[in-house]
C-alpha cells in the first residue's frame, strides 16, 4: 500500500521538517516514508510517500491521526505566539508598543495557567480535530492557509484570551493612575494626626484610633461618612477615604483576618508606602479580642 501527503509552510518550514524527519517510525511504525523536499514559490513542501504492508484504510487512518497530532503540536509551539501578537496588533492597534507587549505577556499567562476554555489541552484538541478532518479529505496542506481559514474556533479562543488580557491591563492601568492620584492627595496635605491605628471589628466595621489609642475625632470624618452613605459606598472605600483625609504620618493595620480585606490592605500600602504597616499581634489587638491570621 502507498499513500502520499504534502505538508507545506512559508514561515516555520525548518521546524516542521525537523519534526517530521526526526520521528518517521512514530508516524508509520511498520513501514517506511520517503521524504522529498520541494519549493513552490515562497512555500516549501515535504512530500511524504508512505509504504507498508497493511491495507490502505487501516494505515491511512492511523497515519492521518499521527500526522495531525504532529502538525497540531507544531502550530501551538511555533505559530501561536505570532497569531496572538497579530490579533493584538490588528484589534488593539492604538496601544503603544510597550503596552502591546504587556498584553502579550498577560495573554500567554492566561493561556498557560487557566484551566477553563483557554487551557492548552482544549486548544490542542480543537486544532487536532480540525487538522484530522482536513487531512481525511485532502492529501496536501498549506499550514499558513489552514491556520488562517480553517481554525476559526481556535483563533476565537486566542481572541477571547487577548480581550481578557486587555481588560485586565486597562483595569490595572486605571488602578495605578488612581493610586498615583491618591498619593498626590496624601502628599500635599498636612497630617492631622501622627499615627492612626485601624481596627477591623468582627462585624466588618473599621474603627480608627490615634497614637494614644483614643478614637479619632469624628469632626475629621463626618462629611465623608455622610457622602459615602448617600452613595452606598462600602466600608473599605470609606476607610481609605478617611485615611487620605487624615493623612497620618503612620498607619498601623490591626486586622484579625487579612484574607477578607486583601484589596484594602493592598491599596493602603500602595498609597501610604512605608508609612503603612501591619500588626502581627499586640496588646491593643488583645484588648479588642483580635486574633491575627
Amino acid at each position: 500500500m502507498n499513500l502520499n501527503f504534502q505538508v507545506g509552510s512559508a514561515s516555520h518550514f525548518p521546524t516542521l521538517m525537523k519534526r517530521i524527519k526526526s520521528c518517521p517510525k512514530t508516524l508509520i511504525p511498520d513501514g517506511e516514508i520517503d521524504i522529498i523536499e520541494e519549493n513552490k514559490g515562497k512555500y516549501k513542501f515535504l512530500t511524504l510517500n508512505i509504504r507498508d504492508g497493511h491495507p490502505e484504510e487501516e494505515t491511512g487512518v492511523l497515519f492521518i491521526y499521527k500526522l495531525s497530532k504532529l502538525i497540531t503540536e507544531v502550530i501551538l509551539d511555533n505559530w501561536e505566539f505570532q497569531i496572538v501578537y497579530q490579533i493584538i496588533k490588528d484589534q488593539y492597534y492604538y496601544l503603544k508598543e510597550e503596552e502591546k507587549n504587556k498584553v502579550l505577556l498577560r495573554t500567554f499567562n492566561l493561556l498557560e495557567n487557566c484551566q477553563d476554555i483557554y487551557n492548552k489541552n482544549i486548544r490542542l484538541q480543537r486544532v487536532l480535530r480540525k487538522t484530522q478532518e482536513y487531512l481525511e479529505q485532502n492529501s496536501s496542506i498549506n499550514l499558513e492557509g489552514f491556520i488562517n481559514f480553517r481554525l476559526k474556533e481556535y483563533r476565537d479562543i486566542l481572541e477571547e484570551a487577548v480581550d481578557q488580557a486587555v481588560d485586565e491591563f486597562i483595569m490595572e492601568r486605571e488602578y495605578d493612575e488612581f493610586i498615583r492620584l491618591l498619593r498626590y492627595f496624601v502628599d500635599i496635605q498636612d497630617p492631622r494626626v501622627d499615627t492612626v491605628n485601624v481596627l477591623l471589628k468582627k462585624t466588618g466595621v473599621f474603627e480608627l484610633f490615634d497614637g494614644n489609642r483614643k478614637p479619632i475625632d469624628n469632626d475629621y470624618l463626618e462629611g465623608f461618612i455622610l457622602e459615602f452613605i448617600d452613595n452606598e459606598i462600602n466600608y473599605e472605600d470609606l476607610l481609605i477615604s478617611a485615611l487620605i483625609t487624615i493623612a497620618p504620618r503612620r498607619v498601623v493595620l490591626h486586622f484579625p483576618d487579612k484574607r477578607t480585606v486583601r484589596d484594602a490592605i493592598k491599596t493602603i500600602k500602595n498609597v501610604f508606602g512605608d508609612r503603612a504597616e501591619e500588626c502581627s499581634g499586640c496588646e491593643f489587638c488583645s484588648e479588642h479580642g483580635q486574633r491575627n491570621n
